[in-house]
């Protein structure tokens, strides 16, 4: 059990988002976007007609931005506090506020929270295009030197979530890099494609 962090790419523009950041319909299921593409599209309740409407958004979503469903990162481990430890230095300082403004934090953790009340729940912000296009340039040039410059396992121990020193081997940091990897693809390609992102918190 544990916190998991995705990212998933959406048009800045698609109707289904922009209402739901003015008057919160169908955000509830936003959370679950990258299931549902994994499902094709299918309801996780049979009887729930608001969340079939949203599933059928989502289609149309698919036929009108192709790729759309594979622009998403689902990490099979729980690294990416320890991303945001290498690529920030405010994290690393010890700033764990949500609020901090550097291009490593937007990257984990997006780069604007969202209206009220959306934003009570704290676990989804919001990186519009031209905040995307920012940390995809901050992000492409990283090579894994470049990442593991801050490697401190002793130092990460102390603070970076799910991070056990006595278990930093080869195959821990190979699980970070691969993380780094996917969560910078989704950032790219979003770019490419003028798109926002999703970093959600589940």
């Amino acid at each position: 059990m544990g916190l998991d962090r995705k990212w998933q790419a959406i048009p800045h523009e698609w109707n289904i988002f922009r209402d739901a950041m003015s008057d919160g319909r169908f955000w509830s299921f936003f959370e679950f976007i990258p299931t549902y593409f994994e499902r094709g599209c299918r309801p996780l309740r049979q009887d729930d007609d608001e969340e079939q409407a949203f599933c059928n958004a989502l289609k149309i979503l698919m036929f009108a931005h192709p790729g759309i469903e594979a622009r998403y990162f689902y990490p099979p481990g729980r690294n990416f506090d320890a991303v945001h430890f290498l690529l920030s230095e405010t994290r690393r300082n010890g700033y764990m506020n949500k609020d901090a403004d550097d291009l490593g934090t937007h990257a984990i953790r997006g780069a604007r929270p969202l209206p009220e009340p959306l934003s009570d729940s704290g676990y989804i912000r919001y990186s519009d295009p031209a905040d995307v296009l920012k940390i995809a340039e901050f992000l492409a040039p990283i090579t894994e030197s470049d990442l593991k410059y801050n490697y401190d396992p002793l130092e990460m121990d102390k603070s970076v979530y799910k991070f056990i020193a006595d278990r930093a081997d080869e195959t821990k940091w190979y699980d970070i890099w691969e993380e780094f990897q996917g969560m910078r693809a989704v950032y790219l390609k979003a770019a490419e494609h003028h798109e926002g992102v999703l970093a959600i918190l589940s």
